[in-house]
């Protein structure tokens, strides 16, 4: 789709969105869209760059639809800049290229690539745009994260992806509500958060990296139910029937996720077990991933031993906390805290 919402651009980096809960982090501007390529891009790319050095207004919109037709029409609206979106949005380089050559020089062309790696920027500039959304721009900024959380322990991972010294960031500890407070008075630069924190800086926000994103690169955070190993084997009966209870709801969820709203049933029920707003429950929903059992069972997640999924999240974790000494030690194996055995019986194995 084309949106056509406008979007003021400026030249200040803002930061701020796990698969199982989403967090994000998220930034205001794009202030990496002007990166240079090995050659100069034309007058229009030139003008780009000064303009937002010089921290003038701009006015864009996003383009997510692989159509150079469209692209072309929107080039000849009145906006400053094009934003190409290659991380949502089904775009791949044949296509970022045929809406470059139809926009040509009428208007600066800025992609969001979908990894933020070098080859993929190196591409996306080689093919001619004026630059690219990254988070380079981080480094002297102010980040906000709840320190010894998940997005604490994924922000110091997206850092290194990104090749960025944690050190150059001023990372600083501060809770949910009052990262989204700084946000709005605008005491911070940056923020890796969850719900509903997230959804206030959003509106203002640009999300950069999703927990979802960094756990395809290797480090994954999840929320899971922990059985004291003596008791769950005196109950067999019992764990099976839980876990088969578990994931009829997950699949009642996952078929329908459209009738859960905020007055159906589920959600009710969701907000009489834990509190909260029946209408922010949906989205919240929406912002986590509900595996089958067969997912579950295999070496994504609980199966493939010392090499599956929960036992590298859980060492990964651990070695986060021995870094920030919340714990003492690591533990010679971490299979001893992950056991299928009952997933795989609710799957009649």
């Amino acid at each position: 789709m084309i949106s056509g919402r406008r979007a003021r651009v400026n030249r200040a980096a803002k930061i701020a969105e796990p698969p199982l809960r989403d967090a994000h982090a998220i930034g205001k501007g794009y202030t990496h869209a002007c990166r240079k390529a090995e050659h100069e891009r034309g007058s229009m790319s030139n003008d780009f760059r000064a303009r937002l050095r010089a921290k003038q207004t701009l006015l864009g919109t996003m383009v997510t639809l692989a159509s150079s037709s469209a692209a072309e029409v929107l080039a000849g609206r009145g906006f400053d800049w094009l934003f190409i979106d290659a991380e949502h949005g089904a775009l791949e380089n044949a296509d970022i290229l045929r809406i470059l050559q139809a926009v040509d020089e009428r208007v600066a062309c800025v992609v969001r690539v979908n990894a933020p790696l070098e080859v993929p920027i190196k591409q996306v500039l080689d093919l001619g745009a004026a630059g690219i959304v990254a988070p380079q721009d981080l480094k002297g900024k102010k980040l906000g994260v709840p320190f010894v959380s998940t997005t604490h322990f994924h922000t110091l991972f997206a850092l290194e992806q990104f090749g960025i010294d944690p050190d150059s960031v001023k990372v600083l500890n501060m809770q949910p509500n009052a990262i989204a407070a700084a946000w709005e008075r605008g005491d911070i630069d940056a923020a890796f958060v969850w719900d509903p924190a997230l959804g206030r800086i959003k509106k203002t926000g640009k999300v950069l990296i999703t927990s979802g994103q960094l756990c395809k690169w290797g480090k994954c955070t999840f929320d899971g139910m922990v059985a004291n190993g003596t008791w769950s084997k005196a109950h067999p009966d019992f764990m099976v029937t839980f876990i088969k209870t578990i994931a009829a709801a997950d699949e009642a969820y996952r078929s329908n996720m459209a009738a859960w709203t905020p007055d159906s049933a589920p959600v009710k029920k969701i907000v009489k077990l834990i509190g909260g707003n029946p209408a922010d429950v949906p989205g919240v929903l929406a912002l986590y991933n509900f595996p089958d059992l067969a997912t579950q069972a295999s070496s994504a997640w609980l199966g493939g031993g010392k090499d599956g999924g929960a036992v590298k999240a859980i060492y990964f974790t651990s070695a986060f906390l021995k870094q920030e000494k919340k714990i003492e030690k690591l533990l010679p194996d971490y299979t001893v805290a992950v056991n299928p055995t009952w997933v795989n019986k609710a799957l009649g194995k």
